[in-house]
């Protein structure tokens, strides 16, 4: 049996780009959250979506949209699966 690993892929939490808020009280020490690997699963080499004939997406629009509405535990394993494939 195979076993994904979600982990794998960061899904930015915030729609300003930031994958994470900082927390005020952390220490000037303290490492930052590594930023995410990609936002939508267009950002996957092969998989970057088609919305207008010719503009030279490889999968139809409507298929990255279904994926990223997805809930996040569920976004993560399919993109993680995706970019392993």
């Amino acid at each position: 049996m195979t076993e994904l690993l979600p982990t794998a892929v960061i899904r930015p939490a915030a729609p300003s780009g930031e994958a994470f808020a900082v927390p005020v009280d952390r220490p000037s020490g303290a490492l930052a959250l590594p930023a995410p690997m990609v936002a939508t699963v267009g950002d996957i080499a092969g998989l970057s979506p088609r919305r207008t004939r010719g503009d030279g997406g490889e999968v139809p629009g409507a298929d990255v949209d279904t994926v990223d509405a997805l809930p996040h535990a569920q976004w993560s394993a399919v993109a993680a699966w995706l970019k392993a494939g």
